[in-house]
């Protein structure tokens, strides 16, 4: 009988590119659920505080742990996504431990695409996916939104002046994907026409 070995495969598989003045990669995380049962959001900010030294985000934002390693964000009143850079596949149980029942905690981490998207054009790569403003002034660092691109779902979040975090369904990995890298491409390609 022969014998098959699995081996685990982001959504995109690693892809990584860098068009004109734009890098999209794809950024790997662990990620969970946190949901606020009723009237427990000062238990459970308090249980993340301890946990993870985070605390709830208000509505349309994030906070970071102090060793970066942490995102927390806002995604629904009474829910946020809780996005781990350097944990195990077990960390929804480890999440579920240390809130010691403050929050409903689910594993997400399968569900979702996550793409970098750094450089000093990845706003108007923006511009041509969705219609937020993505501006320093409407949209400061740490903010967070739901958004479509194109015909999908995303979840978007700035992370510094010219770097954002797009999230969207993994079964939609490639498209979501092309969208982006096409965007990038229109981008550049105006850039130089008009710069020379």
């Amino acid at each position: 009988m022969p014998e098959y070995t699995l081996t685990a495969q982001s959504p995109l598989n690693g892809a990584e590119e860098t068009i004109g003045d734009v890098k999209i990669a794809e950024q790997r995380f662990e990620i969970v659920s946190i949901a606020v049962p009723q009237g427990g959001g000062d238990r459970l900010s308090a249980a993340l505080d301890r946990a993870f030294g985070l605390r709830l985000p208000v509505a349309g934002g994030s906070v970071r742990s102090a060793d970066g390693s942490l995102n927390l964000l806002w995604t629904a009143p009474d829910q946020c996504l809780l996005l781990a850079g350097d944990r195990s596949i077990d960390f929804d149980r480890e999440a579920e431990a240390a809130l010691d029942g403050a929050g409903y905690v689910t594993l997400q981490s399968d569900n979702w695409a996550v793409i970098a998207l750094s450089g000093g054009d990845c706003r108007r790569v923006l511009e041509r996916l969705t219609m937020i403003d993505t501006g320093a002034e409407q949209f400061p660092v740490g903010s967070v939104a739901r958004s479509l691109m194109r015909h999908l779902g995303v979840i978007l979040t700035r992370t510094g002046d010219d770097s954002y975090l797009l999230l969207s369904a993994a079964s939609s990995a490639l498209s979501f994907w092309e969208d982006v890298r096409h965007a990038a491409q229109a981008v550049a390609a105006l850039k130089a026409l008009t710069s020379g």
